[in-house]
């Protein structure tokens, strides 16, 4: 038997997938979705964009020899032109007019192609609460209590009542001499569970996956405008071959507990994923996002169908309530004093698959 988890973003209000079952029934599926939700830096394919650059020996030999006085800047403050135009229409323009200009010009498309903003829970306070959860870690817990009140309150509306008096017993006397004072304030104080909170009124947040754009549009209208049509459809198609994705595999991703200062590295978790789809015959996707799941999940009671050994280490993760962010190991905040826990969480994610695959 087990009981049912789901993530909780506690300052957002949002949950996401990847639990929504018991423990035991998930823990060794894909997370890929709760580490899109925290890596901070998105990673673009810029290959296509090389046909900006392919015929770099002449687009200099061009450049030396034309009379225009903006290819006479040096590229720095050309490059600087670009970094003020703020509309990808813009680029795509100055990078037609000349060879050279779409050289400089290719890392200012790049940089429009990539949305502004980190991963939507990133530095936020997670937690993967249990149905059977009624109380919960003391960093988070006032912050629980008042949204569980407000979801009591949203649910059980106030109704006017006649007063009547108060009840009588079966024996006649008055009912509420029957109940303790402190019992009757347990009473109207008792609220639902952050499960059920989390079930009825968090949001849901999907991960980020590619930045859009409105390339098709912008070709049409400077197909029909710009001079050079080959050169505007050149670039255009350039456009069209990136994609802005999450790179959720690189070796040098880190996961980061801000609350504690202490990171996970992605190159031993990538390891243990390995080393664990030689010892079953059907694929585990283990990763930073279950990582995070080992520590933060939080219940009263332990029962999660996972093997008694671990469970109750499971029921009351110790990162629980905690706030994290992945990002390249070269970005870590140079301010924090981090410590690499890295060995302690790859061993007992090991040691839970372990366990839960009978081979300890």
């Amino acid at each position: 038997m087990g009981q049912w988890f789901k993530f909780a973003n506690i300052d957002a209000q949002e949950t996401a997938n990847g639990a929504d079952a018991k423990l035991g029934e998930i823990i060794w599926e894909s997370k890929q979705d709760l580490v899109k939700l925290l890596v901070k830096y998105w990673h673009v394919d810029k290959t296509s964009m090389n046909v900006l650059t392919n015929d770099a020996a002449a687009a200099v030999e061009a450049k030396l020899a034309s009379e225009s006085r903006l290819l006479r800047l040096p590229n720095e403050l050309i490059g600087a032109v670009f970094d003020h135009l703020e509309y990808l229409k813009d680029c795509i323009c100055l990078c037609a007019a000349h060879r050279a200009l779409g050289m400089v010009g290719k890392a200012r498309i790049c940089a429009l192609m990539v949305p502004n903003t980190r991963g939507p829970w990133a530095g936020q306070r997670l937690i993967c609460v249990g149905d059977y959860a009624d109380e919960y870690p003391a960093s988070i817990q006032d912050d629980i209590f008042a949204q569980l009140r407000a979801y009591k309150a949203q649910r059980t509306p106030e109704v006017p009542t006649v007063d009547l008096g108060p009840p009588m017993s079966s024996t006649g006397s008055n009912a509420d001499s029957d109940v303790a004072p402190d019992e009757e304030a347990k009473r109207e104080e008792r609220l639902p569970g952050l499960y059920e909170c989390v079930s009825y009124t968090y949001c849901h947040r999907n991960p980020p996956s590619y930045f859009c754009t409105y390339i098709d549009y912008y070709s049409w209208r400077l197909k029909k405008r710009h001079g050079d049509l080959h050169r505007v459809s050149e670039i255009c198609r350039a456009i069209e071959g990136i994609r802005t994705a999450i790179n959720t595999v690189s070796d040098d991703l880190v996961l980061c507990n801000l609350t504690k200062g202490e990171y996970v590295r992605n190159d031993a978790v990538q390891q243990l994923n390995a080393w664990a789809n030689e010892h079953v015959q059907w694929p585990v996707d283990i990763s930073l996002g279950t990582v995070v799941l080992t520590r933060i999940s939080w219940s009263t009671d332990s029962s999660c169908a996972m093997h008694e050994d671990v469970a109750e280490r499971l029921a009351q993760g110790d990162w629980a309530g905690d706030r994290f962010e992945i990002v390249p190991i070269g970005k870590l905040n140079p301010d924090v004093e981090w410590k690499d826990a890295t060995d302690e969480a790859v061993a007992w994610v090991r040691k839970c698959f372990e366990v839960d695959m009978g081979l300890a």
